[in-house]
């Protein structure tokens, strides 16, 4: 008798919700392409801020349908980016995960566990910025010594690691008792391929970065490059710091993480571009593969430098030209030439004004 009132109950109060739904369903889907343009259209400007040619936007942010195409897109490479980034968070809740032998234990040490994290990543962007020229070997082998040293150590002189530790060796949840020395070499594995993988914010910041390479920007990138690397780990921390129900436990994370993205966003702004940058390349608005193209625009024919195009005079009136696409979004396309081809993202607002703007109607593909 309890069941069917419980069901009863369930289906009166959904059911108005989902007539409700239905009933709006046609404002909602406005409101939701209305949002999609929003940051389809944000998505394009920063990619075309980021190549130096915002003069473009306006034009190309007229072309609708192609926008909530481009938006998929950014979306993907979105995901991917934050995938990516979220590796080292993973690692780090799986060495969290190990004292699994009560709650309490994991919120003991994760404060703990994230110091030694944070000093493996403040000697990996160190050596990272300021000793490349070491290799890669070196680098890494310092930066196990690292953290190896401050595993042992914090387990030897914080009973907030090493209580939890021997607790969860010698009283596991399933299997046979082990050495504390054993559960701490694999807790150290698992910090390890945390700190390894903050390679990857490491590198979109270095990407990102547009500053000097004075020794003050250097110190300012390490501390943007540490930082990066800390904040992918806070949703984590968050998650096995709090106390009270996994929902709410949840909500703190998804809070941590969408707090630690803007963030990241705010230290490295330039990241929206890289991210906008390998979605045009995906999507084909940008090509960057050397190809010939027939020009029938008189007026941008007359117009082109014949020191930096090699122009092969094809026919009265028309031009075959080599370069490849920068930007493409419907009838427009930005053409550059070849020599630039192998252009950095950072640089292209500094060469991006030799590109030529011309149309697909008046700028056509040459077969192979």
């Amino acid at each position: 008798m309890t069941d069917v009132k419980s069901a009863q109950t369930s289906d009166f109060l959904s059911k108005p919700l989902l007539e409700r739904v239905l009933a709006h369903w046609g404002a909602i889907a406005w409101l939701l392409s209305l949002l999609g343009l929003i940051v389809g259209g944000a998505s394009l400007f920063c990619y075309t801020h980021a190549i130096g040619r915002t003069d473009l936007f306006q034009a190309a942010a007229g072309d609708q349908a192609l926008l909530l195409v481009w938006l998929v897109f950014v979306g993907l490479m979105s995901i991917a980016f934050i995938l990516i980034m979220a590796t080292s968070a993973v690692l780090f809740g799986l060495a969290v995960s190990m004292l699994n032998r009560r709650p309490c234990l994991q919120r003991q040490a994760v404060s703990t566990l994230f110091f030694i994290v944070s000093a493996g990543y403040a000697c990996f962007g160190s050596l990272i910025l300021w000793a490349p020229e070491w290799g890669v070997k070196v680098i890494f082998l310092l930066v196990c010594l690292v953290t190896a040293l401050a595993t042992v150590v914090v387990y030897l002189f914080n009973r907030k690691l090493r209580v939890p530790v021997n607790y969860c060796a010698k009283r596991p949840k399933k299997g046979k008792a082990a050495s504390p020395w054993t559960l701490l070499f694999f807790l150290f594995l698992a910090l390890l391929g945390t700190v390894v993988s903050g390679v990857f914010p490491t590198q979109m910041v270095l990407m990102a970065y547009r500053g000097e390479d004075t020794p003050e920007g250097v110190g300012r990138l390490m501390l943007i490059a540490v930082f990066s690397m800390i904040i992918a780990l806070v949703p984590v921390w968050a998650f096995y710091k709090t106390r009270g129900a996994l929902v709410r436990r949840w909500r703190l994370c998804l809070a941590g993480f969408i707090g630690a993205l803007l963030f990241y966003i705010v230290l490295s702004p330039a990241t929206l571009g890289i991210v906008t940058y390998a979605a045009a390349n995906v999507m084909g608005v940008r090509d960057s593969h050397v190809q010939d193209y027939l020009l029938t625009d008189k007026n941008v024919i007359g117009e082109l430098d014949t020191n930096v195009w090699s122009l092969q005079p094809k026919q009265q009136g028309a031009a075959r030209i080599k370069a490849f696409k920068l930007f493409g979004f419907g009838s427009m396309l930005l053409l550059c030439p070849a020599e630039l081809a192998k252009t950095e993202l950072k640089k292209w607002p500094e060469h991006s004004g030799r590109c030529l703007l011309t149309s697909t109607g008046q700028a056509r593909l040459l077969p192979h």
